[in-house]
């Protein structure tokens, strides 16, 4: 994967285009409004022959795509992790050259070549291709809101959690040190720090393009993840934040759980319990483990250390132990 990064990398991208690519029809595929308005004006500023189109995450959508796009096609992502994963998917299919200009940083997605299949009760990893060439336009990334930036860093948060869990049967040192080195870049709190930001989300999908699987940085916070989703379809909560969250309850069941993990959640202003982003009661405790459990079973988690009763019990402990907290920030957020 070649990099490119700063500000005004798009016009980098529409050289590229006017030399190497000049020949090659491009398949532009982007989001909704703010995606889609940049994509529109990118598009107006190139010479290649293209095509403009509005991602649909739908099967019939993607399979008209992995039919009409053809191996000499670039194809340009222009939009957030749901975008890049559809052009993820039809230029693996097609074999055409993939670019990405994404429009938000939220999660490690753009990094690596994983793809999130969802179905109707399930949704799924599969390692399809990274993307060929990855523009990061710093003046593109620092007009969207925070919520993106937040969410990816809180999604590479939740890599303390994953690495734990992967150790329990991993035990290779290049794996190990690009996600603590994803860990090293957010150690300061800081929404206006793109490279460093960047640099998190690059080292985290490293391991994934060593691996060809995520098992380093998705562990048991994202088994409870997938679990809650499934329990409460029609709420809907960022990931990243969601993940962060999780992350401290399942280092509290790791006994790796220490204060500036804690400090670091405070800081970014998330719940220190995740029953605070969904309407969990304690009746379900147990049933959220055991869909937790069944879910990619080949991965040894934290969570295969304790029976359904036992977790159902450590939450309670960890709920008591992080009242207070949230209450700090419930109270912090209501003077601000």
């Amino acid at each position: 994967m070649q990099i490119e990064r700063g500000d005004g990398v798009a016009e980098r991208l529409i050289c590229l285009l006017a030399t190497k690519f000049k020949n090659n029809r491009l398949i532009i595929i982007t989001g909704q409004d703010n995606s889609y308005e940049i994509a529109e004006e990118f598009a107006s500023k190139i010479s290649n022959d293209y095509q403009l189109l509005r991602a649909i995450d739908s099967p019939s959508f993607i399979d008209k795509l992995k039919r009409d796009i053809l191996d000499d096609d670039v194809v340009i992502s222009i939009g957030g992790g749901k975008v890049i994963d559809i052009s993820k998917e039809v230029a693996f299919h097609s074999k055409a050259v993939l670019i990405a200009l994404p429009t938000v940083l939220s999660n490690d997605g753009l990094a690596n070549g994983l793809v999130v299949i969802k179905s109707v009760n399930d949704s799924k990893s599969i390692y399809r291709k990274a993307v060929d060439y990855l523009f990061v336009d710093f003046d593109i990334i620092s007009n969207s809101p925070d919520i993106y930036i937040k969410s990816a860093i809180g999604d590479v948060f939740s890599n303390y959690s994953a690495l734990n869990d992967w150790m329990l049967d991993g035990d290779d040192e290049y794996v190990k040190e690009t996600v603590e080195l994803s860990l090293q870049k957010i150690k300061d709190v800081d929404f206006s720090n793109i490279d460093n930001t960047l640099d998190a989300i690059i080292y985290s999908g490293k391991s994934v393009e060593y691996l060809k699987n995520s098992s380093a940085i998705s562990g048991s916070e994202h088994l409870i993840l997938h679990s809650l989703e499934i329990l409460f379809p029609d709420k809907m909560v960022n990931h990243g934040i969601a993940v962060a969250s999780i992350s401290l309850f399942t280092m509290f069941l790791q006994q790796k759980l220490e204060a500036h993990h804690v400090e670091f959640i405070f800081a970014m202003q998330i719940p220190a319990s995740f029953l605070s982003l969904y309407p969990l009661v304690e009746t379900q405790y147990e049933e959220l483990f055991r869909l937790a459990k069944s879910y990619r079973q080949h991965r040894k988690t934290v969570l295969n250390s304790y029976s359904d009763f036992e977790l159902r019990r450590q939450l309670n402990l960890f709920i008591n132990k992080v009242d207070s907290f949230d209450k700090k920030i419930n109270l912090y957020n209501q003077i601000i």
